[in-house]
């Protein structure tokens, strides 16, 4: 049983969910299998017709945190990009597979993939991962001319808990009066805190919920 945070003011809806049940999966045992992640995807190599790149960037707090260049080879300069925040629960590093597919991306759409190393919880609870994922936005905005990115094409992605951020750093951006995105690319984004639709109930991952929202599936609806 993990506590969530007291060090941030909770939404009034929150006020009941502040115990979240991972099951087996105790902060160790989360870091080791970032661990692993993290040792197997150094070890990626994309297509040979799609470069790759690491830049650090500087964070709402002054940390420099990682993210990962992937564009095609015969990009030209001033081309769209994609910000991309891999999924995991808020709490897991990348796969391979995500990088698969930012290449994937890169390669069909013609765009330079910026993909994000935020940071993850337990050990960096919220607002970081948020906050970091905004920053990558205010960053490359910023010296999208020296990176040869176009700033009128600037899109944010993600799938799951990176959907999420993608959402998140939108309207962070409105209200901040941040850089025009120009397009989201929310692949099944966490965007219902409730976890409470039917496809939910019916396709629940039973090591991850709110023990407020414990529904079996024999009681569907």
């Amino acid at each position: 049983m993990i506590i969530l945070s007291e060090k941030y003011k909770l939404h009034e809806d929150l006020k009941n969910d502040r115990q979240i049940n991972l099951g087996n999966l105790s902060p160790l045992r989360i870091k080791l299998m970032n661990g692993f992640l993290t040792f197997s995807c150094a070890f990626f190599r994309p297509r040979n017709d799609i470069k790759k790149e690491k830049k650090k960037f500087v964070s709402y707090d002054g940390k420099k945190i990682t993210a990962t260049i992937y564009e095609p080879k015969n990009i030209t300069q001033n081309a769209p990009c994609l910000i991309y925040y891999h999924g995991g629960g808020f709490f897991l590093h990348e796969t391979n597979a995500h990088h698969r597919n930012a290449c994937y991306y890169a390669r069909n759409a013609n765009c330079k993939i910026i993909f994000v190393h935020y940071r993850t919880a337990p050990e960096y609870p919220f607002p970081m991962p948020a906050e970091d994922a905004y920053s990558a936005l205010l960053w490359f905005y910023e010296y999208a001319d020296e990176l040869g990115i176009n700033t009128d094409k600037i899109a944010v992605g993600g799938d799951s808990a990176g959907g999420a951020l993608a959402a998140a750093v939108t309207l962070m951006a409105r209200d901040r009066k941040g850089p025009a995105i120009c397009f989201q690319m929310l692949i099944y984004p966490v965007t219902d805190y409730t976890q409470t639709s039917l496809n939910k109930r019916i396709f629940r991952c039973p090591w991850l919920e709110c023990r407020k929202y414990k529904t079996n599936v024999g009681n569907i609806p």
